[in-house]
């Protein structure tokens, strides 16, 4: 993966983000994978993965264990 050399989020990642946080605020449960890869036309929900995993490298997301849909935005990290 791609990052800059200062750890934010580049610009698709950010989109993604955003795009999770609103989805938290709107449903108040994180999108699925394949939901995050539909709503940016992703062909393959592996490639919305892998920006997840980025991104919860990043420290901007955290998965919680054990819970389907258990992505959180770490808001601190913002």
């Amino acid at each position: 993966m791609i990052f800059d050399r200062f750890g934010k989020p580049l610009p698709h990642q950010q989109e993604i983000l955003d795009f999770i946080g609103a989805y938290i605020k709107k449903y108040n449960l994180a999108p699925s994978v394949r939901e995050i890869g539909r709503a940016f036309a992703m062909k393959h929900p592996n490639a919305a993965q892998k920006t997840i995993d980025v991104l919860i490298k990043k420290g901007y997301l955290k998965k919680v264990p054990n819970k389907i849909r258990g992505l959180r935005i770490v808001e601190d990290k913002k």
